[in-house]
């Protein structure tokens, strides 16, 4: 049986080098600075800010404001009307008629 050779042994052998044929290796070269974008090439990347910031204001806006609640307590008086409104959102509103509280005469009079 005979075992597998390894790649190393059945590379060709390199031709040796000869001392007259060989040239001196050049340095290498420093790497070249990074080069500057200017703004008309990053043309695509303003004009999605340009876009994105007025939408997402308006999202940012309207989530606040339809999640935020300025008012808080209870009413009282009696149920005046109350009916389904709406053509696209459906909603019940009532109206409510609120008790006048009774003035002093004598305190009108003054």
């Amino acid at each position: 049986m005979t075992e597998p050779t390894s790649p190393e042994s059945s590379a060709s052998p390199e031709p040796p080098e000869s001392s007259a044929a060989a040239e001196p290796a050049a340095p290498p070269s420093p790497p070249s600075p990074p080069r500057r974008r200017r703004w008309w090439q990053r043309w695509k990347l303003i004009l999605a800010a340009l876009v994105a910031t007025p939408i997402l204001a308006v999202v940012l806006y309207t989530a606040v404001a339809l999640n935020w609640s300025y008012s808080e307590g209870d009413r009282a008086g009696t149920l005046q009307k109350f009916s389904r409104k709406g053509w696209v959102c459906k909603t019940w509103e009532g109206e409510l008629m609120q008790p006048t509280a009774k003035q002093d005469d004598k305190a009108v009079r003054k």
